[in-house]
């Protein structure tokens, strides 16, 4: 609960109040001459346009103080609203924006967060608006990382690193009690890189199954899918289906018997052209076979960057960048990416950047 009304407080209310009575005064004095309003501004719409103005206000400079003054006028208005209108239609997107607010000034501040750790605290104690508990619970984590510098983070987007164990331990408890939270899927993807750098394909698992259950439509859900699903085809058959943009159908069993590499880029990217060398000049050395999945957004670019490359191997492009059906099945969201298959066809691994050579080289070798 918010404390009692001060003079302040009220006074302002009032003022709303007053504002409010005379728009809708106006708008019954011109009634003959004007058509009447669809609706008349309510105290808390009114309030809440100054929020929302100010929360929209770029400052006049980048000076700190005058950053920190703005931000702080905010809080003021947001604390305002919250008091006045405990249980207005707006109430959760205010308490976003206070805590918020209360983390740009800590950040200016160099790193001090009392106001914050206080605030949220006593939201997480004694709200019982889930929705609200999450997002508190969610800053508490954030005044236990290190300090984050807002001249480079947005506030919507701050996330502690998992660096270690511990920390790592802290977002998977967060995300446990809070699963429906709007910030879950970006802890969910931290842990899921770190699992994923560690080799730890339970928590992989257990990121993407938490997302599929708690936010089945959001972007990173489809992400992770796709990438747990990249780690668990290795060691097993390649299964491989499309048509080329020249129309001619591509099977996995097509290349029984030989090694061969499906290739994954987008043109006009320096370090992607001088991968795509290296393996063209690699396969005229061997008898594997390459198979292109270009990320462009017309087959036009990938015809006209393969005949610039020298490139003749099968390309399939269907125009969709990242939303196309090989990429999100295997949660690819740029290149150059290299996916090297035995002659067994069993996909021997996926890789970026240089390490293709070592896998190809052995896929070869058998």
């Amino acid at each position: 609960m918010r404390g009692p009304l001060n003079a302040g407080v009220c006074e302002r209310a009032l003022r709303l109040m007053s504002a409010a009575l005379l728009a809708g005064f106006a708008a019954a004095t011109n009634a003959q001459t004007r058509p009447p309003p669809a609706s008349r501004p309510s105290p808390d719409e009114l309030l809440w346009g100054e929020i929302h103005a100010l929360r929209d206000a770029q400052p006049e400079t980048s000076a700190r103080d005058e950053r920190i003054a703005m931000r702080e006028r905010l809080i003021t208005l947001l604390e305002e609203y919250l008091t006045l209108y405990p249980g207005g239609p707006r109430r959760t997107e205010a308490v976003r924006l206070e805590l918020q607010s209360l983390f740009e000034v800590g950040a200016l501040g160099c790193g001090r967060f009392e106001r914050l750790r206080e605030r949220a605290t006593a939201l997480r104690r004694d709200s019982d608006d889930a929705e609200i508990a999450a997002e508190a619970a969610y800053w508490l984590l954030i005044c236990g990382s290190e300090a984050h510098d807002v001249a480079t983070t947005q506030p919507n987007e701050v996330t502690p690193e998992p660096a270690t164990p511990g920390e790592a331990d802290r977002l998977a408890a967060y995300i446990e009690h809070h699963p429906d939270s709007r910030h879950a899927p970006r802890l969910a993807l931290e842990l899921f890189d770190t699992a994923e750098r560690n080799g730890d394909q339970r928590r992989m698992r257990a990121m993407r199954d938490l997302l599929i259950a708690h936010h089945p439509s959001h972007a990173i859900t489809q992400q992770l899918d796709g990438r747990l699903a990249r780690v668990e085809a290795v060691g097993m058959p390649m299964e491989f289906e499309a048509r080329t943009i020249d129309g001619a159908e591509i099977r996995a069993a097509d290349f029984r018997g030989r090694p061969w590499l499906i290739v994954v880029w987008r043109s006009g990217d320096a370090a992607t052209a001088r991968l795509l060398c290296e393996v063209e000049n690699w396969r005229t050395e061997t008898d594997a076979a390459i198979v292109g999945v270009s990320l462009d957004l017309s087959a036009d670019a990938c015809r006209s960057a393969c005949r610039e490359l020298g490139i003749s191997w099968p390309q399939v492009c269907d125009g969709r960048g990242p939303a196309s059906g090989f990429a999100r099945q295997y949660g690819i969201r740029q290149g150059p990416l290299v996916f090297v298959i035995g002659r067994d066809g069993v996909l021997r691994g996926v890789t970026w950047g240089s390490d293709w050579r070592t896998l190809a080289d052995a896929a070869i070798a058998d």
